[in-house]
């Protein structure tokens, strides 16, 4: 086995060589020398809570493997840092970095003394690292290495999401837990968003020491790089073959676009959903599967009730983490039950399943409720309504549940026509369990557009959250065709009597010759256009930290979003309240879900921003904002503003989204250009003139 684990490493390393190119390798070196110790604290973040929780709950009929055991471990950990979050609240605690490095310390060490217990009683019942297991280690391994080196450069996330998610990450830290008021940030009063991605960044802002923005680049580099374990054991969870699940891991974390590109968007938060989702999927298959022969329906429900813990616990960090991908993880669920329930064609079953099912869903929702309780304070449940009822507008509508194109956005071509392969040979089979993740896709569009069947609710849940969930079944249908012919190979192989080893040795090849061709792809995965801070904008922000008032109000560049309900910033300025503690005229895009400090404040906040470009909201072409006009003076006086900022890298595009028009202030005595440097331009209001 070392030799063994040698070649492989070897072979990895000259993949990533050849696809990636030696800088990829030497900055891997470089990094390692730097961050040995937080990394090593991060690792035992994501490892040792769940593995703890396991050894409690995880019943010993039901034994894993070592490497699904680990996998499902990383899946929990991530779940629970949320939950300890909304604890330390209704206990009237703080949670800080003593806190948090008090956390991860008990949990390694009580896991550590109970795998120990367990080894010199000899029940660990865990199966030794094999062949697959290794291959899944260090796919896993390598794109994390390829997930953090395509975000090397990355001071801030990308494009709008990310500025909400690092500012909610900020004031978790500075609140020390769970908040209302978002001061000095944004004129906010309530906290009402799904904060599980959230929690994960100030758990490793306080381990690693590093800045919120910047941790939250990590963290959800990481946790992207998290998926490649938690398929293999959705998989394995599913019935699939452990090279099934080798092939799957393999397309996530290399072949697939999504989920590489969130990093893109800042679309974090419904990665660390669909985290949790797969670790919550794998929880609640083995809970419908817990049996011990010759007991009732009463007796087998007391003989699950450790698994009934474990589901429910990963049922309410479900919630805390994503409210949409809640409900696509509910979809999964109960498309795998009633299979479950179909192909057994035993209805004492169904019994069964309902008296796990409703404890599980139960607690999962009584330990969730402070919190759901909460979510009553803000604007969500109206929203939702709105969709529903139709009260939120066509345009909005319209544009959260557009059916776009699924390739090659959300899934490879080739991933696409081997997931098809899988869904005919899983029919042909009868393997029921495999037919699920494509009950699951189907559903995962039609969630998404609801009125191709008749149903409402189009765009409550919106199509990148649906669509950009589809990589999950797609890798699992696709993972077990691959398996299928591997599993063919070795069947002719013994008809031809060629060595045994051939069919292992050709995956092998296959698998080397995917890292060489998509390592390059995936190492590039960053595309400058969406970011909204560019390094010119950062010497902007230290000019002003340094040269304006702590006082100063700066209007900054917004354009009409989601059907002209709500306003985005296009550009750096949008940064301005948490880069440079000044108060900007935008605040996060939440604005539109949360309370305000004055009543109606979302209504008030657009109307300002219609005075400013003439123009409403609902019309979403792009204008050149004319800030001389009477209506735009009386809005930039009554607001008053003293600044104004035009980014040096807008998004979307110069030309495409609403700016100030840069010549007409220069020309006018009413505005003084102060700084003028890379693109970034800085006006001074000086309306007193008038």
């Amino acid at each position: 086995m070392p030799a063994l684990v040698l070649i492989g490493a070897l072979l990895l390393v000259g993949a990533l060589a050849l696809g990636g190119g030696s800088a990829l390798l030497l900055w891997a070196g470089d990094s390692l020398l730097g961050t040995l110790v937080p990394a090593a604290t991060i690792a035992l973040l994501y490892t040792t809570p769940g593995l703890f929780l396991l050894r409690l709950l995880w019943p010993r009929e039901h034994a894993l493997g070592l490497a699904e055991h680990l996998a499902l471990a990383i899946g929990v950990s991530v779940a629970l840092p949320p939950l300890l979050l909304l604890l330390a609240q209704q206990l009237g605690l703080p949670w800080g970095a003593a806190a948090t490095w008090g956390y991860v310390g008990l949990c390694s060490v009580a896991w550590a003394a109970l795998a120990l217990w367990a080894a010199r009683k000899q029940r660990s019942g865990w199966a030794a690292f094999d062949l697959p297991s290794l291959i899944v280690l260090g796919v896993s391994l390598a794109a994390l290495l390829v997930r953090l080196y395509t975000a090397r450069d990355l001071r801030v996330g990308l494009l709008g999401d990310s500025y909400q998610h690092t500012l909610m990450a900020q004031l978790l830290v500075e609140h020390q837990g769970l908040f209302h008021s978002w001061q000095p940030y944004a004129p906010l009063t309530t906290f009402t968003y799904h904060f599980g991605f959230h929690a994960n960044v100030a758990f490793v802002h306080y381990l690693a020491g590093v800045d919120v923005p910047r941790s939250l680049v990590l963290t959800g580099q990481v946790l992207n790089a998290l998926t490649v374990p938690l398929i293999f054991v959705l998989v394995r969870a599913l019935g699939g073959t452990r090279w099934a699940a080798v092939w799957a891991a393999l397309i996530v974390g290399f072949v697939g676009n999504i989920p590489a590109f969130y990093v893109n968007w800042g679309r974090y938060t419904q990665l660390a959903g669909q985290l949790v989702l797969m670790a919550l999927v794998v929880c609640w298959v083995t809970l419908a599967h817990n049996k011990s022969p010759g007991r009732t329906s009463w007796q087998h429900l007391a003989f699950s009730w450790r698994l009934v813990l474990l589901a429910g616990l990963l049922t309410a960090t479900m919630i805390l983490t994503h409210y949409l991908v809640t409900a696509l993880a509910a979809l999964f669920v109960l498309s795998y039950l009633v299979l479950l329930i179909l192909s057994r064609r035993d209805l004492r079953l169904a019994g069964v399943l309902v008296l796990r099912v409703v404890p599980a869903a139960l607690l999962g929702m009584l330990l969730a409720l402070p919190w759901l309780l909460n979510v009553l304070r803000g604007q969500l449940l109206r929203n939702a309504n709105g969709m529903v009822s139709g009260k939120s507008g066509q345009a909005v509508i319209t544009q959260m549940s557009a059916l776009e194109p699924v390739v090659p956005r959300y899934v490879n071509g080739a991933v696409l026509a081997l997931a098809l392969a899988g869904l005919l040979l899983a029919a042909w089979r009868r393997d029921w369990r495999m037919l699920v993740p494509a009950v699951w896709a189907a559903l995962l569009v039609l969630i998404v557009v609801p009125y191709v069947a008749g149903l409402p609710g189009a765009g409550v849940i919106d199509s990148v959250t649906g669509l950009g969930t589809l990589f999950i079944p797609t890798a699992l249908l696709a993972g077990y065709a691959l398996g299928a012919v591997q599993e063919w190979l070795a069947q002719v192989t013994g008809r031809l009597r060629l060595p045994d080893a051939l069919p292992t040795a050709l995956a092998a090849a296959a698998m080397f010759v995917v890292l060489v061709l998509y390592t390059g792809p995936q190492a590039q995965m960053v595309r400058d256009t969406t970011a909204l801070v560019s390094a010119a904008d950062f010497t902007a922000l230290d000019w002003i930290k340094a040269n304006t008032p702590a006082d100063a109000h700066f209007l900054v560049n917004s354009f009409p979003a989601y059907g002209g309900t709500l306003a985005a910033g296009t550009d750096a300025g949008w940064w301005l309240p948490l880069l440079a503690g000044r108060w900007a005229s935008l605040p996060p895009l939440t604005y539109g879900s949360e309370q305000g400090e004055r009543a109606n404040y979302q209504k008030h906040l657009n109307n300002f921003l219609v005075a400013l470009r003439g123009s409403p909201l609902s019309d979403a072409r792009p204008i050149a904002i004319d800030l001389t006009t009477r209506s735009a003076q009386n809005a930039l006086r009554s607001a008053g503003i003293t600044y104004i900022y035009n980014g040096a890298h807008p998004y979307p595009g110069k030309g495409a989204a609403d700016r100030f028009d840069s010549a007409v202030l220069r020309a006018s005595s009413l505005f003084t250009l102060v700084y003028d440097r890379d693109g970034v331009e800085i006006f001074q209001v000086n309306l007193s003139k008038q």
